[in-house]
């Protein structure tokens, strides 16, 4: 299922591509997730030991590449740009990995490299270096985790850049994240254990206009767990997140500090009865408080679900569905509650090649957004994104080495905020049309 860990929010592929490694439906959509979660033929082979490099090429139409409202060209919102709302974007890349296991210690370095070209909107072309290292360890036969040190580059989408084009003169934003993630296990029995975890982020805007966005977040949490024979897990779990944007400001007089803190606790439960076949759930409570902009705070449930049922020895239905207070999205969601419901459909037509269909739905509720000094002056409701994603989607491997991925979307944003005159502001509609190719030399 797609990942709302990640963001379709970029542009363009996924940092470590898959064997089918689709490319992000260019340019705009608002999703938490990323084509690199496609599922794959059924037959796909797991990870091996030692070294794989794969280089591919990524081909996409995009009928509203800007993310503009019906009837506006991007001249209407900048003069330094064309009339043409659609382009067509080329995007090589090559990735290599390393994997190696010392008697239980496991290994991997990954590096991608990704040059993204748009035919008429050249001032958009880009180069993405991405890199990770992780070490899977394991102490004893209680002790285990896993460890990872990552630098990635992405392009926000500009879908959430395109209300101020002017500031696409200079090209589309860059968005740099160091992080460092540490979990760790204590299993004093097989069906009992206690995961600790924690992480730190810092990422930074290369585009003025996103440089509010700066964020620094840290996070710690813990679960305590029950498995049983048959690797079914139900446990507790609490977080605690401080966030902190430093360049964040309501106007040019009224620097604030943006930090805040978020604690969440709850209970989850994963249950496995069998083959593909699993649902993975959790339900707890959030607050989220800023010291200086109450507006901003959040106090509620937020849930999770995740349901993969093999229908049959071709069928397979994917489902999930989340309600989140999240605000390392890489266009500052700080302000946002998000709601999303995503579906479905895998068929394999032969062991070689697969067809889906998927529809994604998801709300964004932008509330206290400080970019609105008229939500904070005035009775101008916050604003409220409803977004829809539809795909249709074929993955095919002609052999081991080789996919083949072809796609065909539809995205659309409905947002209740408009301009002076009546005309939308944020909404938009797109038609996608990918094609991408990837070949593993080992």
């Amino acid at each position: 299922m797609k990942s709302r860990g990640q963001l379709l929010n970029t542009c363009f592929a996924p940092r470590r591509p898959s064997r089918i490694a689709l490319a992000i439906a260019a340019t705009g959509s608002l999703w938490y997730s990323t084509a690199g979660a496609q599922l794959l033929p059924f037959d796909a082979t797991p990870e091996r030991t030692g070294f794989s490099f794969s280089t591919g090429l990524s081909v996409s139409s995009d009928s509203n590449i800007l993310r503009l409202p019906d009837g506006v060209t991007p001249q209407d919102r900048s003069p330094t740009l064309g009339t043409q709302r659609s382009d067509v974007t080329i995007a090589p890349f090559i990735d290599g990995k390393a994997r190696v296991q010392l008697s239980r210690q496991v290994f991997i370095a990954d590096a991608n490299v990704r040059y993204n070209t748009f035919r008429t909107y050249d001032r958009f072309d880009s180069t993405l270096r991405n890199g990770s290292l992780s070490w899977l360890w394991q102490l004893g036969n209680e002790f285990d985790g896993t460890m990872n040190a990552a630098r990635t580059e992405t392009q926000t989408a500009i879908a959430n850049q395109s209300q101020a084009l002017s500031s696409l003169a200079a090209g589309l934003n860059k968005l740099s994240t160091n992080r460092l993630e540490f979990t760790g296990n204590y299993r004093p029995r097989p069906d009992r254990r206690l995961t600790f975890n924690a992480s730190r982020s810092e990422s930074s805007n290369s585009s003025n206009f996103l440089r509010t966005s700066d964020n620094r977040i840290s996070t710690v949490g813990l679960q305590a767990g029950y498995r049983n024979g048959r690797d079914d897990d139900v446990y507790l779990y609490g977080s605690l997140t401080d966030g902190y944007y430093p360049n964040r400001v309501i106007d040019s007089s009224r620097p604030i500090d943006n930090s805040y803190r978020q604690r969440e606790g709850g209970v989850g439960f994963i249950y496995r009865p069998g083959g593909f076949t699993d649902v993975q759930g959790r339900i707890g409570w959030a607050r989220r408080h800023h010291d200086q902009v109450p507006e901003r705070d959040f106090w509620g449930p937020v849930a999770s679900l995740t349901l993969r049922y093999q229908l049959s020895g071709k069928w397979r239905a994917e489902f999930s569905g989340a309600r989140t207070a999240s605000g390392t999205d890489a266009y500052d969601r700080v302000y946002t509650l998000a709601s999303s419901l995503d579906g479905k459909l895998s068929y394999s037509i032969t062991p070689k090649l697969t067809a889906s269909i998927e529809q994604m739905w998801r709300r964004d509720d932008y509330r206290g957004d400080p970019n609105s000094i008229a939500s904070q002056l005035s009775t101008r409701p916050a604003r409220l994104d409803n977004s829809l994603e539809s795909t249709l989607s074929f993955d095919w491997l002609p052999y081991d080495r080789w996919s083949v991925g072809l796609q065909f979307q539809r995205v659309s944003r409905d947002s209740n905020q408009t301009n002076s005159d009546g005309t939308p502001l944020y909404d938009y509609k797109a038609n996608v049309v990918m094609l991408t190719t990837q070949y593993r030399f080992r």
